[in-house]
């Protein structure tokens, strides 16, 4: 089995990009997984800005990194929380680490059968293509 997971877009503008992910777990949780692939934005850019986090978890945490060769953790959301993380106009910047690819990955802590998350993700594209 694996748990469910859905990825929704919202919005996927020339400037903005927001995505709700969600997670029902059978126990099996996630391992770094790519939730926010830059390449594939329309229009792709090189990394975003995270402005704001808006998240809701039930029996578990989940940790958001910037996906490197040593990934780069962003956040961690606790486990029976909810909360709205705004980080003001200067935002959640990509510091770039050795091998970085702009993505963003989660992982689940502490899951087990019935847990589950939904964590939406505002951002502001960073290095557009324009091609």
């Amino acid at each position: 089995m694996a748990d469910t997971v859905k990825s929704a877009v919202t919005t996927d503008g020339p400037r903005n990009y927001i995505v709700t992910l969600t997670n029902e777990s059978d126990g099996t949780g996630e391992s770094k997984v790519a939730k926010i692939d830059v390449s594939t934005l329309a229009p792709p850019c090189e990394t975003v800005r995270i402005d704001r986090i808006v998240f809701s978890t039930h029996g578990m945490a989940a940790s958001l990194y910037w996906d490197a060769t040593a990934d780069e953790l962003i956040a961690t959301l606790p486990a029976d929380t909810a909360d709205d993380l705004i980080f003001g106009d200067a935002g959640l910047q990509n510091p770039k680490p050795t091998g970085w690819t702009g993505d963003i990955l989660v992982s689940t802590h502490d899951h087990t059968a019935g847990d589950s998350y939904a964590i939406q993700v505002q951002c502001t594209k960073q290095g557009v293509s324009r091609g």
